[in-house]
């Protein structure tokens, strides 16, 4: 009823419960209790609710006053422009979103339930219809009403039409058979028929649960092809699929209405006018283009080949990460930055848009690659190789991808991506399941193979092979996934891409180089030519190029040349105190027992091989320690001080030399593989080290004992462990591991098997003990130095984890230490990333290409 409130002088509209349904306690308790809760929820598409009373017999809503019409009075008039649809669509979707995060869930949402007024949608009836009428049970479903648009609650809740599979089966619905309901409404907008139609109850149940709606590029009035998608992934099937929230499929139509795309493929009558349109505007073009010949040189635009130039700054308060990726289509720029909070999230940038936009879920990113179709990512996070849907939804794991370097999609369905120290290639169908490493590109003593490209044909690739072995040649090769031959194609320093234009392009002395590329003969051409100087090229530790060319003739790129890193000395506020050294490329500093030296290894960018180096803290000076022809890494200081421990990759040996370098190293013993090193007990008779299984991907913790001689486990599982440090007296290990599926921290006791306790809270790695083994310090997965008391005694009791500071250390790529904790616990070591590399804007490049020779 529409009625006047004479207190606050407005108009009002006045719901009532029938009087046949106050009769029950249970309905008007439900009634009550949901109408306050929806009071609650404040925003201006939602229709809101003022009171709730009873007059004598008669419950009572007092709501607000809406003009206008239902969406499903407008309807009946046919499809609803695009423009609306979209401005309807992400209305609806913010109204939602917000009812979600209150945890309630609307359950009807259909067209009788959406008001359209002058000041947009408004939503009606949230969480109160299903508790106005009657249960039908589905055995009774055997006709369709002749009333339509009203709610039936019981056993299924909601209209069938708009219901979700879920729902109908009688399951619990939640926030996803809203946004399925969302899609439904979306198509009907869009084509002007419903999604889903039946004669009866029955068949129309049996449509939604077994059919899929007509593609809506073959009705006469079709959306673009971006709308099809995303209502495609609103009406799966399985929830799981869908979007996972009403903001990402918010999100995912504010960014079709900001891209502006016109309308998809039409149905055969109006291609025909349309084409006809084709050849009118081709013959105006042709007219106009003999016009501009004979126009002055002056009154021309710029040349065909002039290079174009632009840059796009992080977002605001976060910091870029290299290796930026460019659609194949050249509209969308994806991209790993690092927020104020010390988080590496997935942002997307289109091109013709002024901000990027945070893709929720992707904590912890690298290395982004984009479907050939430019409609989904694929990154690597948490040791996993995920995908996520660019216009929103929860990322999907694809399969395991430990120490990832990088991965390409191709247009056969295949994705192959490089992982583990090792770096062997291996393939994974793009809906995921079980990677099968490449039998030629698998673990090679003295070889890394990482960063492979595909070809246009989705089945040949190129890859960057990296020679640890002086009898290897480095450089890009030429693979297929139907064949085990190989074929080196150039020199370069790192990995290279191949552009669907053609060429190679490739990192060289600092700058990157193009190339013409015969696909076919498996071999370059022609001579090699600049494209852009100051590349940023992590020349020391991984090889990768920040370059991405999409199919459209655009490049992407980052400047500021090879990746460096500096050693800073922080106390526990986060005061800094000091940068030890010159930047280089550094990974796992580790602190001498006094405090005085740090020993770290460094990476020769020019020969690609890697030292231990000491440095001393007061006066700065750096001493090169090791010296086998190899990758020397994981130093460990000896109890005393005097000696320093390391182990070399891929050989597996672990020297021992003399801190002060007056004695020549010397072999303490060999593994089967290269074992990283751990800690060296106190009492210096024991060392602890990872030992991997590169078939599988696996790491479990040994102990070599000096004294016999002899190596056995101590830590060894189904899933993953490593870096364990012994507390100072010998009686407990800390450690990290993968039970969870995220790695944490953990403390146990040692020799013997005994008492065992989480640490760390929401993810920790590299764990540090303080001298008086009274506190252990971690890293957070958002790069916060975190502490923990450790209480003396037995049980263990763990303290709360707090936070210390927040660092810019360097992401566990490849190493697995970047930080080290004094003695005393009152200073701290990091590896960090330069800010003012972080700063760098990625710059888009148009027509990079060589003019052609006339």
């Amino acid at each position: 009823y529409k009625a006047r409130d004479t207190r606050l002088e407005r108009t009002v509209a006045v719901k009532v419960l029938p009087s046949h349904m106050s009769a029950s306690p249970e309905v008007q308790q439900r009634f009550e209790r949901e109408a306050k809760t929806i009071s609650q929820l404040s925003h201006p598409h939602i229709c809101a609710l003022y009171d709730v009373g009873r007059e004598g017999e008669t419950e009572y809503l007092v709501m607000e006053y809406l003009e206008g019409e239902t969406l499903s009075d407008r309807l009946a008039k046919g499809p609803v422009p695009l423009e609306q649809t979209l401005r309807y669509g992400v209305e609806i979707a913010d109204a939602l979103d917000k009812a979600h995060r209150q945890g309630i869930v609307h359950r009807d949402l259909k067209p009788g339930n959406v008001m359209l007024t002058k000041s947009g949608v408004k939503l009606l009836d949230f969480g109160l219809a299903k508790a106005m009428a009657p249960a039908v049970p589905r055995s009774q479903l055997t006709s369709a009403p002749t009333q339509q648009g009203l709610t039936q609650e019981g056993t299924i809740l909601g209209t069938f039409q708009y219901m979700a599979p879920e729902q109908l089966e009688g399951r619990e619905a939640d926030a996803r058979a809203d946004i399925w309901a969302l899609g439904c409404l979306l198509y009907e907008m869009a084509t002007g028929r419903p999604a889903f139609s039946g004669s009866s109850q029955a068949s129309l149940i049996s449509a939604i649960m077994t059919s899929e709606p007509a593609p809506m590029s073959t009705l006469q009035a079709a959306p673009p092809g971006s709308v099809e998608r995303l209502v495609r992934r609103c009406l799966a099937k399985d929830p799981e699929r869908r979007y996972q929230s009403a903001r990402d499929a918010g999100l995912g139509l504010e960014e079709i209405r900001e891209t502006g795309e016109g309308p998809s493929e039409p149905s055969r009558a109006a291609r025909g006018r349309r084409e006809a349109a084709g050849w009118l505007a081709a013959a105006l073009l042709l007219l106009a283009l003999l016009g501009a010949l004979v126009l002055p040189r002056r009154a021309r635009g710029p040349a065909p080949g002039a290079s174009i130039r632009f840059t796009i700054p992080p977002p605001p308060g976060a910091a870029y990460q290299v290796m930026p990726a460019i659609s194949p289509d050249g509209r969308r720029l994806v991209f790993v930055a690092t927020t104020s909070d010390g988080r590496d999230l997935l942002w997307i940038r289109p091109l013709e848009a002024l901000e990027s936009r945070m893709l929720e879920g992707t904590d912890g990113a690298a290395y982004p690659f984009w479907s050939p179709d430019s409609r989904f990512v694929a990154f690597f996070a948490q040791q996993k190789l995920k995908r996520i849907d660019v216009l929103g939804g929860a990322p999907q794991i694809l399969c395991d991808a430990p120490e990832p370097r990088g991965g390409s999609w191709g247009s056969r369905g295949t994705i192959v991506f490089s992982a583990q120290t090792g770096g062997q290639i291996s393939r994974v169908a793009e809906g995921g399941g079980k990677a099968q490493v490449l039998p030629h590109l698998g673990a090679v003593s003295g070889q890394s193979f990482r960063w492979p490209s595909f070809l246009p044909d989705g089945s040949n690739f190129l890859y960057f092979a990296f020679g640890t072995d002086p009898k290897v040649t480095s450089g890009v090769y030429v693979a297929s996934l139907e064949s085990q031959e190989t074929t080196r194609i150039a020199s370069t320093d790192g990995g290279a891409i191949c552009a669907s234009t053609g060429y190679v392009l490739y990192p060289s002395g600092g700058r990157l180089m193009g190339q013409r590329f015969d696909a076919k003969r498996r071999r370059v051409a022609g001579a090699a030519f600049p494209v852009m100087d100051n590349i940023s090229f992590d020349s020391a530790a991984t090889a990768a190029i920040a370059v991405s060319a999409s199919g459209t003739g655009l490049l992407a790129c980052q400047t500021g040349g090879s990746t460096v890193s500096r050693l800073l000395l922080y106390d526990r506020s986060g005061r800094e105190l000091q940068a030890i050294g010159p930047a280089g490329s550094y990974w796992e500093p580790t602190l001498s027992p006094d405090g005085r030296r740090l020993a770290v290894p460094r990476m020769d960018p020019e020969a690609l091989q890697a030292s231990i180096w000491t440095i001393d803290l007061e006066r700065g000076h750096l001493t090169r320690l090791s010296s086998q022809v190899s990758v020397s890494s994981t130093p460990l200081w000896s109890p005393d001080g005097r000696r320093i421990l390391y182990s070399t990759y891929p050989s597996g040996e672990v020297y021992v030399r003399d801190a002060d370098g007056a004695e020549p190293e010397k072999l303490l013993f060999k593994a089967p593989a290269f074992a990283p090193l751990d800690d060296w007990s106190r009492d210096g008779r024991y060392i602890l080290y990872d030992v991997i299984d590169w078939r599988v991907f696996h790491t479990d913790v040994w102990l070599r004992d000096l004294k016999s001689g002899e190596s056995r486990p101590i830590l060894q599982a189904r899933f993953n462990q490593s870096g364990a440090r012994l507390s100072p007296d010998g009686r407990r290990v800390a450690y990290e591991s993968e039970e969870s599926g995220v790695f944490e921290i953990f403390v146990k006791s040692f020799p013997e098997p005994g008492e065992r306790r989480q640490i760390s809270l929401g993810g920790g790695r590299q764990p540090r003990w303080r001298g008086d083994g009274k506190e252990l310090f971690y890293v957070s997965p958002d790069r916060k130095i975190m502490a923990v008391d450790i209480l003396p005694g037995t049980p263990l009791e763990p303290g709360a984890p707090q936070a210390l500071f927040q660092t810019r250390i360097l992401p566990l790529v490849e190493a697995r230490n970047h930080f080290d904790a004094a003695l005393d616990g009152q200073r701290f070591v990091v590896n960090s990333r330069g800010l003012e590399d972080a700063q760098l804007p990625i710059t888009i490049v148009v027509n990079w290409e060589p003019e052609p020779k006339r």
